[in-house]
């Protein structure tokens, strides 16, 4: 093959690639609302005594062709309309599931393929078993027992594994297989001596 030949073939090549890529959409979901009453409780300084704030849960929709999937499940639906009580350092509340924001895009449950977990903090976790035919992969889990949401949708292993978690989910929310790969999640800010 000469090089006119060659530069042919590999811009061909490129084409039909390129002609095959998958177009990528992202949707933000609101996936809840914790209120921290007390703000201090996120430092070992001090440094927020008396402050309040309230702060965002955001779990996002990802297609990627025809194939869909949740990056975190946020809060349990326990949380929906619960109106969160100043006499806790930190509650937190949720307004809308994830289902009914799906219902609203016009995509169903049983669409959802992936279900990937930032970390297990009950946040981003909540409503994972609302997707049993989902395969639910781990960035990071932080230790015996899971958090409470992923309890119940999916089986831990019965010693830790080391690379990336994944999960089959099933029709009652049990997982059938698992692996695990340790990331940095949310620091624990609590001096122990406080």
């Amino acid at each position: 093959m000469n090089l006119k030949g060659a530069f042919a073939t590999l811009a061909a090549t490129l084409l039909a690639a390129t002609a095959q890529a998958a177009p990528v959409s992202l949707w933000r979901l609101d996936c809840g609302k914790i209120v921290a009453f007390d703000l201090d409780e996120f430092s070992d300084t001090r440094a927020y005594v008396g402050q309040h704030k309230d702060l965002v849960g955001s779990c996002y929709l990802i297609r990627h062709g025809e194939t869909y999937m949740l990056w975190d499940t946020g809060l349990p639906r326990s949380a929906l309309n619960h109106v969160p009580d100043p006499k806790q350092g930190l509650d937190a509340t949720l307004t809308v599931t994830i289902v009914d924001q799906l219902a609203k895009l016009g995509i169903k449950p049983d669409q959802i393929a992936l279900i990937g977990i930032s970390h297990e903090h009950f946040d981003h976790t909540g409503q994972a078993s609302d997707f049993p035919g989902a395969i639910l992969r781990e960035a990071h889990r932080l230790g015996d027992p899971p958090a409470i949401a992923l309890r119940a949708s999916a089986k831990r292993p019965s010693r830790p594994q080391t690379l990336v978690n994944q999960t089959r989910l099933d029709s009652s929310g049990r997982g059938a297989r698992r692996a695990g790969l340790g990331l940095a999640s949310h620091m624990r800010c609590r001096n122990p001596e406080r």
